[in-house]
This record gives structure tokens, sequence and C-alpha cells, in this order.
């Protein structure tokens, strides 16, 4: 079983602004009822692979809540009208409004297996002291 978080605007500055920790959110449409696999069967596996590296967040958006067009213009988030779900990974070593400012968005197909593109944009993204590694 793959762990993530549960996310709402309630808990979402809690979780992700005030953690120092790298995060990917996973932004949906899908009812609370319904397994994130079943939309996008990847999910688990991408999960798995960056567990203990990246936090993994699942924020489920109600397209007929008051707040959903702020949602969608905080996160920049285009395809969820069409129930397409969107990815946003925030940095490591920011919090707050610098954690939000961070936000990088992360394209991916739901139907493509291959995660590398997925991971390629992340490690690019995250903060590390690491400069370069010579053999």
């Amino acid at each position: 079983m793959v762990n993530y978080a549960e996310l709402t605007s309630g808990n979402f500055t809690e979780f992700v602004q005030n953690d120092k920790e790298a995060i990917l959110v996973y932004f949906t449409t899908l009812a609370a009822d319904k397994q994130v696999k079943d939309e996008y069967k990847y999910f688990n596996r991408m999960s798995r692979f960056l567990f203990g590296a990246v936090k993994v967040a699942v924020f489920r958006v109600n397209k007929e809540a008051e707040d959903f067009k702020d949602i969608k213009k905080k996160f920049k988030l285009s395809k969820l009208d069409d129930n397409t779900p969107e990815l946003r990974f925030f940095k490591n070593d920011l919090t707050g409004d610098d954690k939000q400012g961070s936000m990088v968005n992360i394209a991916f197909d739901k139907e493509n297996k291959n995660l590398r593109d997925i991971y390629d944009d992340i490690s690019a993204a995250y903060t590390s002291e690491i400069q370069d590694i010579n053999p």
C-alpha cells in the first residue's frame, strides 16, 4: 500500500507551505470514494519510487465547490475542468510564500507508463547541495 496525504484547502498550508520537504501534489476532481490508481494507474508506482525523497499528496478538488475557481487560479490548474489530473511540485528547503512561489508544473500523460519525464522534472527542481559527481 502506498502512503500519501489527502489535502484540502483547510490543511494545505500546514502540510505544504509549512514543511521544508519537497512535495508532489496530484490535483484531481476524482470523488473521495474513488481510488487514485483507478484514474492514474501508475500513481502507486510513481509514489513508491519517490518515497523518502519527496512527499506525495492528493488534493481532491470539488468542481461544484465555491472555491473551485480560486483553487484553479492559485495552483494554475488549467485542465481540471476536463477532469484531467495535474501534478505540481513544491521545492524543498522553502516555506510559506516562497514555497508557494516555487511551484513547478510537472507535465504528464496519465496513459504513459514511462515515468522518466516526471522524475527528471522533479530532479531538476529539487534543491541539493551536491554540485557535481566525479567518477
